[in-house]
């Protein structure tokens, strides 16, 4: 059994390092920024004792790269909509983001979508308050399931 995760979200934004925190439990302070798309696989047991094969993809976030980006996002299994709570712009972004993702997901229905915020324990100054995440949840009916990450 194997699943295809995918990250999204504007360069700079630490979807690599969420990654690279799941896939080999490690932290590096200075990450280049992704290069087109960059695959990782973790093999995980499940709760009901099976074994599962994860495929991460880190996609680009760079203007540049959005249309080899959408590409991968074709039979996602799941999706991470990452933005950097002290960048609002990253999170305004999102909009964006999921357009482009519900464009080329070839109609998949029912894949769990995460609004990822990322870098909250950062001492810069937060950007993107509760109130805002809130109402991005609600205007989508919440079919978002939301996580801070730091």
């Amino acid at each position: 059994l194997s699943f295809k995760i995918i990250t999204i979200g504007d360069s700079g934004v630490g979807k690599t390092s969420i990654i690279r925190i799941f896939v080999f439990n490690t932290f590096e302070q200075d990450n280049l920024s992704t290069i087109g798309v960059n695959f990782s696989f973790k093999d995980c047991t499940i709760k009901n004792g099976n074994k599962v094969k994860i495929k991460v993809i880190d996609t680009a976030g760079q203007e540049k790269y959005k249309s080899l980006s959408k590409s991968y996002f074709k039979n996602a299994d799941g999706v991470l909509f990452v933005f950097a709570i002290d960048d609002l712009q990253s999170f305004q972004n999102i909009r964006e983001w999921i357009t482009l993702f519900n464009e080329n997901n070839s109609g998949k229905e029912g894949i769990p979508k995460y609004l990822i915020a990322n870098k909250d324990d950062l001492e810069n100054e937060s950007k993107v308050n509760k109130e805002l995440i809130d109402q991005f949840l609600k205007e989508n009916n919440n079919q978002y399931k939301f996580k801070s990450v730091s």
